[in-house]
């Protein structure tokens, strides 16, 4: 009920704000990764502080509206650092659909829950600075594509001493109109 009634919420919000909520509708894709994953080391493209491995997690890729699996994400979290029980983390993302792969790359930030989701521990979240670029490069439909990626949601993190993490993740991406969502 609770989640019905959130993704009701966002769909309304997304409509407004002018992004369609479709897993893919015009230039904007709208996904969530969602599931337990076990982190593995990986290699990942080099990072402003020049990190070249990731602790990475493969999770299912679903559709926000219908909830079903539509390919694979690996979330890639480097450069952590810590601060009062929270941490930043340079997130790498490889969104696995069918057309093709599109990664991406931003700073999150993830915080402690202080009331709320007894499943949950942390909430997380990316935000692009206006006209910034998230989108390291993409295959097959996604060739050459360039736009900005947000991340919003929530992960648990009471297992991450055995490297396990579950998540619940919004990923708003919208691409550049003309590349790479034709």
């Amino acid at each position: 009920m609770r989640k019905n009634l959130f993704a009701a919420y966002l769909i309304a919000w997304l409509t407004i704000a002018g992004t369609a909520p479709a897993a893919h509708a015009d230039n904007s894709i709208v996904v969530v990764i969602k599931g337990a994953a076990k982190g593995m080391t990986y290699p990942i493209p080099i990072t402003n502080q020049g990190t070249v491995q990731g602790n990475c997690f493969t999770v299912p890729l679903l559709d926000l509206r219908t909830d079903k699996e539509i390919g694979t994400a690996l979330e890639c979290m480097s450069d952590v650092y810590t601060s009062n029980g929270g941490f930043a983390t340079t997130a790498t993302t490889y969104f696995h659909f069918a057309e093709g792969i599109l990664v991406s790359r931003l700073r999150a930030t993830a915080q402690p829950i202080i009331e709320g989701s007894p499943l949950m521990t942390h909430i997380t979240g990316g935000i692009p600075a206006p006209g910034d670029n998230q989108i390291l490069y993409g295959t097959g439909k996604f060739k050459n594509a360039k736009g900005a990626v947000r991340l919003s949601g929530a992960v648990n993190m009471s297992n991450f001493g055995n490297n396990e993490i579950i998540f619940d993740c919004i990923f708003v991406i919208n691409l550049q109109p003309g590349i790479g969502a034709q």
